[in-house]
């Protein structure tokens, strides 16, 4: 007998973050999962690290 196995996303700790080196973005999209909108950030911290949509570090390296 063969178990299907299914991966589920937290619906609370989910957060989106455009990387981009320009100084605003031409379009906003709106992203869903299991019918909810996804929120955009400017920075996100994953594993202990923290990104921010230009990718400069520098709110990681302050947070050290």
């Amino acid at each position: 007998m063969v178990k299907e196995k299914e991966f589920r996303f937290s619906p609370f700790k989910r957060k989106m973050i455009i990387c981009s080196k320009r100084k605003s973005l031409l379009l906003t999209p709106r992203i869903t999962l299991y019918g909810n909108h996804i929120p955009l950030f400017t920075q996100v911290k994953f594993l202990g690290v923290i990104f921010d949509s230009r990718l400069s570090w520098i709110p990681h390296i302050r947070n050290l």
